[in-house]
């Protein structure tokens, strides 16, 4: 059984992989520059969500790191948060890239202490 930390630290890796490779691939996706906008709400709500989702996964609240159907309703739920999100903006496709960018430099930062420099919490095995 591969170890929880373990799992973390190649999350750590992968966010910040994919964090590095956004922007690049995200100039060149885009015709005109004016189509790219920075939202900080937008960043913030997709770094605020992935931060509660780790936060809670880490901690076991309400039991959704041990029974899958309250992962699965935790995972309904963040996609329902990444939804409003993109449904309150008037362009759903910046609002989306951003979301996405907040939430993998909070993944990347969240791994980074808890995974990488620290042990994680609630660490049992």
């Amino acid at each position: 059984m591969v170890r929880r930390r373990t799992i973390a630290v190649v999350e750590f890796v992968g966010a910040g992989v994919m964090l590095l490779a956004l922007f690049p691939l995200w100039r060149r996706a885009s015709e005109d520059d004016e189509a790219l906008s920075v939202s900080p709400s937008d960043i913030a709500a997709g770094g605020v969500g992935q931060f509660v989702r780790y936060w809670a996964r880490d901690r076991d609240v309400a039991g959704i790191r041990s029974r899958r159907s309250r992962w699965f309703l935790a995972h309904l739920a963040w996609s329902g948060w990444g939804f409003a999100v993109r449904r309150r903006s008037d362009d759903s496709e910046n609002a989306s890239k951003n979301f996405h960018v907040g939430a993998l430099a909070a993944t990347t930062a969240y791994r980074l202490w808890y995974g990488v420099l620290n042990p994680l919490p609630d660490d049992t095995e």
